[in-house]
């Protein structure tokens, strides 16, 4: 079986390294990392991953503009949004990006696997 290629997009280096160091342990692949909405952009160009991880919240391009933008040009690639903020206002707003998840960074590590393994295949577990 191929790993699934990652990307991991958050303006926090240790958010960044802690999620790298999670998915690698569930033996995904994590194949570059970026700290701006605008940097994440160019890499889901360029490495086209089957799954970007993205703080809904980035500088530069924020992490549901990156979203929308991934849905419009870069089809196969599933996003699944990260966020502090356990808001429905931004639920329904990653939903209407198109998101295949929306995780809270305060959620368990498997619960953040199992989002980006489910988006990998097609899954959605927004409404």
């Amino acid at each position: 079986m191929v790993p699934v290629r990652t990307v991991i997009i958050d303006d926090h280096t240790l958010v960044r390294e802690g999620i790298a160091r999670i998915l690698t342990a569930a033996g995904l692949s994590v194949v570059g990392q970026a700290a701006s909405g605008r940097e994440g952009w160019r890499l889901v160009r360029e490495l086209a991953p089957d799954v970007a991880v993205v703080d809904a919240a980035l500088p530069e391009l924020s992490g549901i503009e990156l979203c929308r933008r991934v849905q419009e040009r870069r089809k196969g690639v599933a996003v699944v949004l990260i966020s502090m903020f356990d808001d429905p206002g931004w639920r329904a707003e990653a939903a209407r990006a198109g998101a295949a998840a929306y995780v809270l960074k305060g959620a368990a590590p498997a619960d953040l696997v199992d989002a980006v393994l489910r988006a990998a295949s097609g899954d959605s577990l927004l409404p």
